[in-house]
């Protein structure tokens, strides 16, 4: 498998783990029904999000990932520990190549001729 393909199949995981989270059973026990309701829509919705960077692995950042996961835990639902790890390992697999570069890459020059 691929880098990418091991990020879209960690991030597919987390979305997996974030939907089995919002479910009313899984609701902590001092929030109201409404809270509830809210709190199940918006982590619906951040699942939604790490669907979108998993269906495009190449694009999809860390920081995106983290940002997500932090909201994730604010809303009370953090995801299993192992799932926190395949994620981090799989951008931390990927090789890296700056904005810089590509951009330079893409266009047929070189850092030298620049």
């Amino acid at each position: 498998m691929s880098s990418d393909g091991h990020v879209a199949t960690a991030l597919n995981a987390f979305a997996k783990n974030i939907r089995r989270s919002s479910r009313a059973e899984s609701r902590p026990p001092l929030l109201s029904e409404q809270q509830g309701e809210v709190r199940q829509q918006r982590l619906e919705e951040l699942a939604a999000e790490v669907d979108g960077l998993a269906s495009n692995p190449r694009k999809a950042t860390y920081q995106g990932f983290e940002s997500i996961l932090k909201q994730v835990e604010e809303l009370g639902a953090p995801p299993e520990r192992e799932i926190i790890i395949a994620v981090a390992s799989a951008f931390m697999q990927r090789p890296y190549v700056s904005e810089h570069r590509f951009h330079y890459a893409s266009n047929g020059n070189s850092r030298e001729s620049a």
